[in-house]
């Protein structure tokens, strides 16, 4: 009997048992298929896609706030593009090593390391504003007033300088050390920014191409270009949001449309650096490959080697491809055009149509980078439904560039009439100026001279533009309305507001569009170009391929691009602030619009038809190529 019932125990422990092991094997099973449900290849594209944000886009926001940054800092347009060049700079030094060295990496795990970098570049871009001293808005404005009305004392100006040289001795000295100083942090931090950027492109376009079906590349790809962009728009976005906000985040006497308004350009570094720590997190989650054709722990043991001679066989056999080279030049021309027109842009419509930086910011983020999106996802979804070919994918290509080339030049004559500014004078001069042809009488009513280097636009009551409060001779500022009243030199009790006048030019209008057009046909040859490059070269080098593109685009393209620009918007400034104490040149207060136009898409245009000529000559070796190798396949068939 002992024994039937050591047997009925062990039995129904023995049940027990497996009981307990099917529940495991169930939950185990049940948590899987979760895990799987939300860690896939899908799920990967769009967190990395995602995560891309904060660090492809730094550069971008940097662009938006060039012009608060060069207000602050006291710089020309040349040095602030420097810092968007720095940025490239971090990212050439490293693009190919990175490319070759994490090539058989745990890609989503050097992914999160590098949105952990990005972060606190980003973080490091933000310190200047914390001790560099914030340029003043106006000693002579009562605004410890109880009134809105702000009495304004313009000659009292005369005498400032004198009073500010005597201080000069000793803050010269500071000012120029903590200016060097904040530059040269947002310059590490670019720099850094540019280094985590470096691995991005090449790893995850290889992890997605690892883990997908050859054929359906073009669409992952136009996803991922999609969430660059998106990018883009939230940078200028936000660009256009901190811009309304002062430096300080103090209210002010002074309003956007002033001349001396800065936004809170650091705002948007210290946002992009708490995003980016955020998703990093997430890309931890993912395996080192999808398609498990190697035993894990033979993936662990693993790990990149730098082979020199493995690099320069590599690069050597890029350098051979004509279809590597021609589309790396392609995109050398595209990202300098891109990286340059991103750069100023935002200042082109403040200059040509007297838009404040906020409107310009949130237009070319609503538009021209959201336009960019939509050209993507169509190039996209065309090539993964009709599948495209190398063949089909060039005629693709030069079709729309074509049309691109025309748009582009379409923008060149698209201005409109300079702003006639009223020049006043003093009183006194009023009879020497009588037979002086053009005498106007009402233009002789300044108390006393103003400064030339006082520039902040206003539009009088009788529509005409204005140089200064001072050059209108307004005697009050309202707080309520931000409306100069008491303003002798438009007429008596006229009043005035902050910014030029409003004209019926739709010019602006008219390039927005244009240059919607034009966003859309270059984002429509993205895929294209992806599927030739990924076509034209082994599946070893696929990684390798990607990573001399983007280095030559980084180093002829996005690196010189901006410093040009900014040369040639520098090169057409007529009116220099002067640095208070050594007299030295600062940021440009106005400029030639005429000349701004004229050279700003003369430059544009030329580089858009070598762009397409590139293109239309590598679509014509290609069909030599392959028109050669049929013939020779034909041969030997016949032998």
């Amino acid at each position: 009997m002992e024994s039937i019932k050591e047997k009925e125990i062990f039995l129904s422990d023995l049940n027990y048992e497996k009981a307990k092991e099917t529940h495991l094997s169930a939950e185990k099973s049940k948590r899987s298929k979760l895990w799987r449900a939300f860690v896939n290849i899908k799920m990967f594209t769009i967190i990395a896609g995602i995560a891309n944000i904060p660090v492809y886009c730094a550069s971008i926001l940097l662009s938006s706030q060039l012009t608060s940054i060069e207000k602050h800092f006291g710089i020309s347009s040349s040095k602030s593009a420097g810092l968007i060049s720095a940025n490239e700079i971090g990212f050439l030094i490293t693009a190919l090593p990175f490319g070759y060295v994490f090539k058989d990496s745990h890609k989503p795990f050097v992914l999160a390391i590098s949105n952990i970098g990005s972060a606190i570049a980003s973080f490091i871009c933000t310190l200047p504003y914390f001790f560099l001293r914030v340029p003043e808005t106006d000693q002579n404005w009562n605004v410890t007033s109880t009134s809105s009305l702000i009495p304004l004392f313009p000659c009292m100006n005369i005498n400032a300088s004198y009073h500010a040289n005597s201080t000069c001795t000793t803050e010269k000295e500071d000012t120029h050390s903590a200016t060097t100083a904040a530059y040269a942090l947002i310059f590490i931090g670019m720099i850094l920014g540019g280094i985590c950027k470096a691995v991005r492109t090449p790893l995850v376009t290889c992890y997605i191409d690892d883990n997908i079906d050859k054929v359906y590349i073009g669409g992952y790809m136009s996803l991922m270009g999609a969430f660059n962009v998106i990018g883009f728009v939230i940078a200028f976005t936000l660009g256009g949001y901190f811009s309304q906000i002062y430096v300080t985040l103090k209210d002010v006497n002074l309003t956007p449309m002033d001349s001396k308004w800065i936004g809170a350009w650091w705002l948007g570094f210290a946002t992009f650096a708490g995003f980016s720590l955020l998703v990093a997190l997430p890309l931890f989650a993912f395996p080192r490959s999808f398609n498990n054709f190697k035993d894990e722990e033979e993936k662990e043991d693993e790990k990149p080697k730098l082979s020199l001679k493995g690099i320069a066989t590599t690069l050597l056999r890029m350098i051979r491809n004509p279809s590597v080279m021609l589309i790396s030049l392609f995109g050398i021309l595209c990202v300098f055009n891109v990286s340059g027109k991103l750069a100023f842009l935002p200042k082109y419509y403040e200059t040509q149509f007297g838009w404040p930086a906020w409107q310009a910011n949130v237009v070319i983020g609503a538009t021209y980078i959201s336009m960019f999106m939509f050209g993507v996802i169509i190039s996209g979804s065309v090539t993964s439904y009709f599948k495209l070919s190398i063949p089909g994918s060039y005629r693709m290509s030069v079709l729309v560039l074509l049309l691109h080339v025309c748009i582009s030049w379409l923008c060149y004559n698209l201005t409109c009439p300079k702003s006639d500014i009223v020049k006043t004078y003093v009183s006194s001069q009023r009879d020497l100026a009588v037979n002086e042809i053009g005498y106007n009488p009402q233009h002789y009513c300044l108390g006393c001279e103003c400064s030339e280097d006082e520039y902040s636009l206003l539009c009088g009551e009788d529509g005409r533009n204005y140089r200064s409060a001072c050059h209108a001779a307004c005697q009050y500022l309202d707080m309520q309305t931000f409306q100069y009243s008491n303003c002798s030199c438009i007429g008596g009790n006229k009043t005035a507001h902050f910014g030029a006048c409003p004209t019926n030019c739709k010019a602006g209008l008219y390039l927005t569009i244009f240059n919607s057009i034009h966003s859309i046909l270059i984002g429509i040859t993205t895929s294209p170009h992806i599927i030739i490059l990924m076509r034209s070269v082994l599946d070893s080098d696929k990684s390798m391929a990607i990573a001399v593109t983007t280095f030559m685009c980084s180093v002829f393209g996005f690196f010189p691009g901006p410093p040009l620009f900014g040369l040639i918007v520098d090169n057409t400034c007529t009116k220099w602030n002067h640095l208070p104490c050594d007299g030295g040149r600062g940021y440009c207060k106005t400029y030639d619009i005429d000349k701004f136009r004229i050279r700003f898409f003369s430059l544009l245009g030329t580089i858009d038809l070598l762009a397409f000529l590139s293109i239309f000559l590598a679509a014509i070796l290609s069909y030599c190529s392959r028109k050669k190798a049929k013939k020779s396949k034909n041969l030997a068939i016949r032998n």
